[in-house]
């Protein structure tokens, strides 16, 4: 066994990687695109000490050969990155090589956008699951790994997403990755609106966590609040197990982001009436995410959400700007508008937070 040191300097970001086999669900995927199936993991988790001067000492077989891989970032923004393995850094942990290669020239705004508001929602994520105490069981197809992995490294998500995004077949599963993420920190927003508590009722190993599964049977958590018990669904829909009430039937597949209850409901059948006609109780509050700049059709889609669900209040968020012309559409259906509503606009998130502690009063 050896010691090894690997020297961060600023601006030079140093990982462990794997290739992320699920992503291919069994497609060919080009050569180019492999870069796309990266899983980074910061090096961090394996180190004995860590120092001021963010020097890792790593205790490592000679036989073994790390796959890392280096990323650096210019003055002007630009993210460069080489494969490299542990003998590439001399004995003071400082990398021998600096053949970079730029990743790509046209992903800035990609990249903009994900460390200004994705890798901020990582952040907040993490720190709340610390401070309330509760796991995720994550079956979400698209969040199972990228949640796991960046709630302990949010900036990886950064790199990571450089490569995604200029994969001609991945780069889907980045805005469905950044859309459902958009949603747990909505979600954490409400959360922390209501004052709860503690999360209750789903419960593993004595610790209470969040069903992050899209068209669960299951609520994704019930907290104890100021207001009473609140059960929240994540992307709401009742599945084979709770028969569609009358009036749902023939829109299965509308699926809204956010649907929050006042009362206590592990399972999704169980806001259904027994004979499947009528909800339990109205839904005190359905949410829409809009993860993108401007999407076409989103109050077609959400007035239909508000004639199926019924629901007491209707709100359609997005961390951008809407045209004026949907935001005044949606005015008109009577549903409320949250713009520019991201960790960055400290004024868009109380507004947003004051009101959902209003209308549950």
């Amino acid at each position: 066994m050896v010691l090894i040191r690997i020297k961060e300097k600023k601006n030079l970001y140093v990982y462990m990687y794997t290739y992320r086999e699920s992503f291919t669900r069994g497609l060919r995927i080009p050569f180019h695109d492999f870069m796309g199936l990266l899983s980074l993991e910061c090096i961090a988790k394996n180190v004995i000490k860590k120092n001021d001067e963010i020097v890792y000492e790593i205790l490592s077989d000679k036989e073994i050969s790390w796959p890392l891989i280096c990323f650096k970032v210019d003055k002007n923004g630009k993210v460069f990155y080489r494969f490299v393995k542990l003998r590439d850094f001399d004995e003071d942990g400082n990398l021998r090589v600096d053949d970079f290669k730029e990743a790509y020239e046209v992903y800035l705004l990609e990249v903009k956008e994900v460390k200004e508001i994705y890798v901020p929602i990582l952040e907040e994520l993490k720190n709340y699951k610390e401070k309330m105490d509760f796991e995720w069981i994550i079956e979400s197809r698209c969040l199972e790994d990228h949640v796991r992995s960046h709630l302990s490294n949010p900036i990886g998500f950064l790199f990571e997403s450089i490569f995604l995004s200029r994969s001609s077949i991945l780069a889907s599963r980045l805005e469905e990755i950044k859309k459902r993420l958009y949603e747990l920190w909505i979600i954490k927003l409400i959360c922390e609106a209501l004052e709860i508590k503690k999360f209750k009722g789903h419960i593993f190993n004595g610790k209470p966590y969040w069903m992050v599964k899209e068209r669960s049977e299951k609520s994704l958590c019930i907290g104890e609040s100021k207001y009473g018990d609140i059960t929240i669904w994540f992307e709401f829909q009742p599945g084979m197990w709770a028969a569609l009430p009358e009036r749902f039937r023939g829109f299965i597949t509308l699926t809204p982001d956010i649907v929050v209850v006042k009362g206590y409901y592990e399972e999704t059948k169980k806001f259904i009436e027994e004979d499947y006609n009528t909800l339990r109780k109205p839904i005190d509050l359905l949410i829409e995410c809009k993860e993108k700049m401007y999407t076409l059709g989103t109050t077609f889609q959400v007035s239909m959400y508000k004639s199926l669900f019924q629901p007491l209040n209707t709100i359609v968020c997005s961390p951008y700007t809407f045209k004026e012309n949907e935001k005044e559409r949606m005015k008109k259906e009577g549903i409320k508008v949250f713009e520019n509503l991201n960790p960055n606009n400290k004024e868009a998130t109380n507004n947003f937070c004051s009101f959902i502690s209003e209308i549950f009063k």
